[in-house]
């Protein structure tokens, strides 16, 4: 800054694949429990005060055993949850606190209502699941934040500006905020300049097609719709998606993946 049949949380595949290694790992743990209290019961009920050096070289080598087994286990749940360096990602955990400090009165937060709007041509609907891209401040001329934090949506955030991240991670809990710059391909190197809500890929067919000294792009590298929407897990029915990237609209949606998403409204 995985095509998946669960839906809602982002990281279910990653959870299910550990529940399953778990679950064997208990099932191992109870086994070798079974076996030592089994050992032990057998020779109290046969009175015996001495084992025999093979019994207890046994009893030891399964303690060792379940010892290994709590390590391993210790192990996996301390194991970072991030990207590798082959996937290219790697995650930036944000500590929000309590969003009771966002002391906003407005209904509305968009720069001309499109969140009223958006939301009455969906009849209200509680609980949907937006795409805002790009999704700049977290608050002032938001798309999605009406329909956040009054209407129980939650979706991505994809931002790749990093003035934009923190208030984003802090004040929009229900949104996961995706840092990457969208493109047409993975690791496509293009230009890319920061300058507020104003900022965004650098072409002469886009918006930003001016070099100026004091907004100098800089080179980034683009990730596609496809990837980031599996990645997060989203569902197959986006209800709304607000696109705003400074002319380059028609670049993204060429490579939009229509065979297996669709959209009730784009914006």
């Amino acid at each position: 800054m995985a095509r998946k049949t669960g839906r809602g949380n982002p990281f279910s595949l990653r959870q299910s694949g550990q529940s399953s290694s778990r679950a064997s790992v208990v099932s191992v743990h109870t086994l070798l429990s079974v076996l030592v209290g089994a050992l032990l019961g057998y020779y109290f009920a046969k009175d015996e005060t001495i084992f025999d050096a093979n019994a207890i070289e046994e009893l030891h080598r399964l303690q060792r055993a379940q010892k290994q087994i709590h390590q391993d286990e210790r192990n996996e749940a301390n194991r970072p949850r991030t990207g590798t360096e082959e996937d290219g990602w790697h995650s930036i955990d944000i500590f929000y606190g309590s969003t009771e400090k966002l002391q906003e009165s407005a209904q509305w937060f968009s720069q001309v209502h499109q969140d009223e709007t958006i939301l009455s041509l969906l009849k209200h609907k509680q609980n949907g699941f937006f795409v805002d891209l790009a999704a700049n401040d977290a608050i002032h001329h938001s798309n999605s934040l009406a329909l956040e934090k009054y209407h129980g949506w939650h979706g991505l955030c994809i931002e790749p500006n990093p003035e934009y991240w923190y208030g984003l991670g802090h004040f929009r809990p229900h949104c996961h905020v995706v840092a990457a710059v969208v493109g047409t391909q993975r690791m496509e190197p293009i230009d890319f300049v920061y300058k507020g809500e104003f900022g965004g890929i650098v072409r002469k067919e886009f918006d930003n097609k001016r070099r100026k000294k004091q907004n100098l792009p800089k080179q980034e590298y683009t990730m596609t719709l496809l990837e980031i929407f599996e990645r997060y897990d989203v569902p197959h029915i986006i209800d709304y998606m607000s696109l705003d990237v400074e002319g380059a609209e028609e670049y993204i949606m060429a490579s939009f993946p229509l065979e297996t998403y669709t959209m009730t409204l784009l914006e």
